[in-house]
């Protein structure tokens, strides 16, 4: 696939705010799902959910998974693992931990994803991203804070997860450069939802699938709106924006969990909540400063060689 053109700062500002609406999606598909394996143990209820987003992204994208090199695609298949890992994390975290808590310390991926991008691409990030991460980073850890809090089985699950979501991220960037972007995330939900319906035909008991119509619209909302959507706007959104500016926006469905889940009963609003809201708002507006300063980080010497080819050729 040959190099994309560096993209321009309104390319660049609206995949941003794009990411920020993927974060919100998330963000509120923690306490969906707190609440959805209430009724269906988590194997089935991962299972259920990538079919349908499956059947939909394969009838939606089609067209883009024609001419696909699928012999070529090992980095996208492993792409898929680590996603497949980090919603099994994510899910057996949620039977032990509550939706909010989760959230908080999958936030903490923020922190994670410089570190991931520099060992990947042999090029640390610019001194503003890495700032705006940090930021972002003590916003989340000022939210999540509560005296006396214990740390269980659960939290060492989410904090798991938070390392599969920077990897995630990182391997994300670098699939979308080299195969299309919507292939990507398509072929990431099919082989997710084979990995989940294997595991819960082959651990859990059938489920009785007369669901509730409560139990189908949290199913429905994980499916399509928590799945379909923001896979797809994540893998064309990091055409154009560096994934530690990902990792910021993608952070901020901590806070977003946080708002539904307290709007849904299952957490209390608390004061600190103001405060972390300001400084993640801070991290934000300091990560994004960067669009009118340059580059979001030089080229690594990978890219360099790629561009230096494409042009020769």
């Amino acid at each position: 696939m040959p190099v994309q053109p560096t993209p321009r700062p309104w390319q660049v500002l609206a995949a941003d705010l794009a990411l920020l609406v993927v974060a919100a999606v998330w963000g509120a598909g923690y306490p969906v799902s707190a609440l959805a394996i209430r009724s269906i143990t988590p194997l089935w209820l991962l299972g259920i959910r990538f079919a349908i987003a499956g059947t939909a992204m394969v009838l939606l994208f089609r067209r883009h998974l024609r001419g696909f090199d699928w012999r070529g695609a090992l980095p996208v298949y492993a792409l898929s693992l680590v996603m497949a890992l980090s919603y099994l994390l994510h899910i057996y975290a949620l039977t032990l931990s509550t939706a909010a808590k989760q959230s908080f310390i999958a936030g903490t991926s923020v922190a994670m994803v410089p570190f991931v991008s520099a060992a990947f691409h042999r090029c640390w990030p610019s001194r503003v991203a890495l700032a705006g991460s940090l930021v972002t980073s003590l916003g989340l850890s000022v939210l999540a804070f509560t005296p006396g809090m214990a740390f269980n089985g659960g939290d060492a699950l989410s904090l798991l997860m938070a390392v599969t979501i920077a990897l995630h991220v990182v391997l994300c960037a670098a699939c979308i450069r080299k195969h299309d972007a919507l292939a990507v995330a398509t072929i990431q939900i099919l082989c997710g939802g084979m990995v989940f319906l294997l595991g819960a035909v082959l651990l859990e008991p059938l489920p009785d699938f007369r669901f509730t119509p409560g139990l189908w619209r949290s199913i429905l909302f994980l499916a399509l709106l928590a799945t379909v959507f923001p896979f797809g706007v994540q893998c064309v959104a990091l055409r154009y924006t560096h994934e530690v500016h990902a990792g910021i926006l993608l952070a901020l469905e901590s806070p977003f969990g946080y708002g539904v889940a307290i709007l849904m009963g299952q957490e209390r609003l608390r004061g600190q909540g103001l405060v972390a809201g300001a400084i993640l708002l801070a991290g934000v507006l300091l990560a994004e400063s960067e669009l009118w300063r340059g580059p979001s980080r030089e080229r690594t010497e990978p890219e360099e060689a790629e561009e230096a080819a494409e042009e020769v050729g």
